[in-house]
């Protein structure tokens, strides 16, 4: 599953983050992941 990849790449990426950083970087893909699936959807 490509989207799977994709998750497992940007948790390694978010857990080198400081907190706070990390913090964003959820809501940030959080927004992006419901985006995406809004697209795919419509």
């Amino acid at each position: 599953m490509q989207i799977e990849l994709i998750k497992h790449k940007i948790r390694k990426i978010v857990r080198q983050l400081s907190p706070e950083n990390q913090f964003f970087s959820v809501l940030i893909l959080k927004y992006i992941t419901e985006r995406f699936f809004l697209h795919i959807l419509i």
